[in-house]
């Protein structure tokens, strides 16, 4: 089972941006990274090039669209699930692998894991684990699937026709409910 992470970035705070990569790289699993960056971003084309990760030029139509890229990158090269990290996110140990034990059964199309809340200091603010109690009233409320917290089979992105851009500030709403 091969997994791979999109990480669309500004350079917003580097030093998270950091920890996000950091994260990914020490899953005690094969992951790939893509980070997706407008092409003026050169800080963050500095750092993706210090841990040699590939880089997408997002174009500057929004993050919907970025996710969307760095999906298609990865199904490019054989990925068969997908998670997307923000710049100011980061994976728990083992996450990686605690979510793709999900996926042992062949009817699992996406797996969400727990998921801990930080601040700008990275001290954890609170823990949610209430998700699988939410879905009967999953529509009434906003997105409660952190994407950090998730994997996904690429398959289904491609069934669902991937996060649609014209919701630029809900897309991974729209995604999850599709």
């Amino acid at each position: 089972m091969q997994v791979g992470y999109v990480l669309p970035s500004v350079g917003r705070d580097l030093r998270l941006l950091e920890i996000a990569i950091k994260s990914v790289l020490e899953q005690p699993c094969e992951s790939s990274l893509v980070i997706v960056s407008p092409e003026n971003a050169n800080s963050v084309h500095k750092i993706a090039r210090e841990y040699n990760l590939p880089v997408i030029w997002d174009r500057s139509i929004g993050v919907p669209a970025a996710f969307n890229l760095g999906v298609e990158y990865l199904e490019s090269k054989g990925v068969d699930y997908f998670g997307v990290l923000g710049e100011d996110d980061q994976l728990l140990p083992n996450s990686t692998i605690n979510l793709l034990k999900a996926f042992k059964d062949e009817t699992v199309q996406a797996a969400v894991g727990q998921i801990w809340y930080i601040n700008n200091k990275g001290e954890i603010v609170f823990h949610n684990r209430a998700f699988p109690s939410l879905l009967p009233i999953l529509h009434l409320i906003p997105n409660v699937i952190p994407h950090p917290g998730s994997l996904c089979r690429i398959s289904v992105w491609k069934l669902v026709g991937g996060f649609d851009q014209k919701y630029k500030f809900a897309s991974d709403l729209d995604f999850w409910l599709k």
